[in-house]
């Protein structure tokens, strides 16, 4: 089974101009947890075991045909799968880095190493700290 989806995942997301494909980038147990949480994983093995052929021993004109039959019939296992697929891509670190690589955008977070901050000005509150309690005060009964 996690060979037709490393198929799919290939067909998803193929490798062009040195960015790795899905199938590559990703790791299939991850996904796997990754789209179980959000959707019933057995109602994507039921659509990736309608597909009735090797995706690998297919051209790709047909492979991609395959794929749009699967989008048709199975439109919501088809999303979830193509949704988590899109958001595991795009946070692996293989991906990550040929994005930074070839557009020299900072990869890692912004915070803690990142923007720095100005320093807080305890000034702002003075407004807040003087003015009377707007909440019911309470006699002890709850």
């Amino acid at each position: 089974m996690s060979t037709q989806l490393e198929n799919v995942l290939g067909i998803l997301i193929p490798e062009s101009d040195g960015h790795p494909s899905a199938a590559q980038a990703i790791s299939i147990p991850n996904l796997i947890n990754d789209v179980s949480k959000q959707y019933d994983y057995a109602l994507i093995e039921k659509m990736l075991n309608s597909i009735a052929e090797d995706l690998a021993q297919l051209d790709i004109e047909n492979a991609e045909a395959q794929i749009r039959s699967l989008e048709s019939k199975f439109p919501a296992e088809f999303s979830a799968l193509l949704n988590a697929v899109y958001i595991a891509y795009y946070e692996s670190p293989q991906v990550l880095q040929r994005i930074s690589e070839k557009t020299g955008y900072n990869i890692n977070p912004p915070q803690p190493g990142g923007y720095s901050l100005e320093q807080f000005d305890p000034e702002l509150l003075q407004n807040v700290r003087v003015k009377k309690p707007f909440w019911k005060e309470s006699n002890g009964n709850s």
